[in-house]
């Protein structure tokens, strides 16, 4: 049986932060992206140290940032998990000696090759990939990919998550609903 962990990404009103906490959510994500519209600002991560996250952890969202933008951002937070959808490469994520989440941009099946550069990751992200866009896209991608993927097939040692970031619809559903997807490639994907 998997147990689904919930994360709600994008805030930046602290109002909205408190109700999500509050509704014990695994993870709370905010975007430090200045070309994001959800991008937190100054003000909003002043009043941040006055919250009780309790056992919701945040994630700090990052995209070709720099490490010392990616250190004074986090301090705000206590053990924040911080989450990758630049071209950093494994040696920056590992830098500042917490967890890290990769997101790694799908055009094709040989992109989720990509996984195996990010061994020490707590998690991967597989989103869509568009030309110039980093994040969210609002669109889809065929999820069916990650199942026939050579590196799903091989069961290399890849022993973190993967987490599939894409706009919902049923036929993203129906794979990740899949016995497939649900136990499948969640076995495959770890060592035996």
């Amino acid at each position: 049986m998997i147990n689904p962990k919930i994360k709600i990404c994008g805030v930046s009103d602290i109002d909205i932060l408190k109700q999500l906490i509050s509704f014990n959510l695994d993870y709370v994500g905010f975007i430090f992206y200045s070309k994001s519209p959800r991008f937190v600002d100054e003000a909003f991560l002043e009043k941040i140290q006055d919250i009780d996250f309790k056992d919701t952890r945040p994630v700090c969202v990052y995209v070709n940032a720099d490490e010392d933008f990616i250190y004074k951002t986090s301090s705000f937070f206590n053990n924040p998990i911080l989450q990758f959808h630049g071209d950093e490469d494994q040696n920056f994520c590992e830098t500042f000696g917490l967890d890290y989440w990769k997101a790694i941009r799908i055009k094709n099946a040989s992109d989720i090759e990509m996984i195996s550069q990010y061994s020490s990751a707590s998690a991967i992200l597989l989103e869509n990939h568009k030309d110039g866009v980093y994040g969210g896209t609002g669109e889809s991608f065929n999820c069916l990919m990650v199942m026939t993927s050579r590196l799903a097939a091989t069961c290399h040692t890849f022993i973190h998550p993967v987490c599939i970031s894409s706009k919902a619809n049923l036929k993203t559903m129906q794979a990740i609903r899949s016995p497939m997807m649900n136990g499948g490639l969640k076995r495959r994907l770890r060592p035996t």
